[in-house]
Order: structure tokens, then sequence, then C-alpha cells
């Protein structure tokens, strides 16, 4: 019915992994990952996705990242302890635990999601100077009483 093209799109979720961490397992190290990363057992290191596709990150209900994530698209249905630079979308899910700062180009955070940390936009347009303009007369009139 309505025909809304989206800023950004939403992540795919009709993923085909190319790399899996099971569940039970435990890696260490940090990884350059090329294709879509889903983790459902434990991640010690750094992670970073291939910079020049759209690729996305998911970590699983069961898995655990303690470590940085760079990537373009990334799903938290998990826990994360580390920072997130996510250029693109992330999206995190009421099961959710990030512990650590987050850098992203469009979030959605679900109710219930428990996340830890400081947020920045990575978009240029997120702080529009028209809304600096629209604050001035309100902040003379608070000045004012």
């Amino acid at each position: 019915m309505f025909n809304v093209p989206a800023k950004h799109p939403s992540t795919p979720t009709n993923l085909v992994f190319n790399n899996i961490i099971g569940a039970g397992s435990l890696i260490q190290g940090d990884q350059a990952i090329k294709g879509h990363l889903l983790i459902s057992g434990e991640c010690v290191g750094n992670v970073k996705l291939d910079s020049l596709s759209e690729d996305t990150a998911v970590i699983d209900t069961t898995g655990i990242l303690r470590g940085d994530i760079v990537c373009k698209n990334a799903i938290v249905i998990g826990r994360v302890d580390g920072s997130l630079r996510v250029e693109n979308r992330l999206e995190i899910y009421p099961t959710a635990v990030v512990n650590g700062d987050i850098n992203y180009g469009q979030i959605y955070i679900h109710a219930d999601a428990r996340v830890n940390g400081q947020l920045t936009c990575l978009l240029e347009e997120a702080v529009p100077e028209v809304l600096n303009v629209a604050l001035e007369p309100v902040v003379k009139k608070l000045k004012a009483v």
C-alpha cells in the first residue's frame, strides 16, 4: 500500500552464512572475515568484516563476542563486550546485551535490549542545522526564566 523508499535499507533476513562459529565453540584471536558471519559460540578478539562488501555479522542468542567489531551491517541477539562500528544498519534485539560504545549509520534497538555505552551516529546529516536554529528561541526563553 505504501511504497516509501528507505533511506537505508533494512538488514537482509535471508542470509547465507559463509562463516559460522558454532554453539559451544571458542575462537580466540583477531579475525578478518569475508562474507556473512554467524557467531553462536564464543569469540574472544576483534572482528573485522570486509569493508568493500555489504556483509552482515550476526551474534546469535547463544553467541558471545568479547572484542570490537567493525562491519557494514550487524544484528545482535546475544552478548557483545566491546565496541561496535557499524557503518550502515545495526539491529539490537530484546535478548541482547551490549557493553561498549557503538558507532552506527542507522540503529534499531528493541525494547528490553540492554546497551551500556555511548551511541554515536556516523551520518553527517544526523544533526540537521535546522534543529539548532529551532532551539535558539527555546534557549533564550529558558535563560530569561
